[in-house]
């Protein structure tokens, strides 16, 4: 059995000072991006070290789901 899960880690880095803005706008986009019907995952960290940086981690059930996630 072929496993067609697609797992995204990515690295975001915002404008310096906004990272307070960026994490609330996160927190509505991981909710929304949990109804996604393909989605499997979607968590953000925000570094301990710099406020302003974050990894989001996320899982969809295919490609297509991460497709289907960045037409929304």
């Amino acid at each position: 059995m072929e496993n067609s899960q697609l797992f995204v880690i990515a690295h975001y880095f915002s404008r310096q000072g906004t990272g307070d803005k960026v994490n609330d706008v996160l927190r509505l986009l991981a909710e929304a991006t949990r109804n996604e019907p393909e989605n499997i995952t979607y968590t953000f960290f925000r570094s301990t070290e710099d406020d302003d940086r974050f990894v989001i981690v996320e899982t969809y059930r295919c490609p297509e789901g991460l497709e289907l996630h960045r037409q929304t």
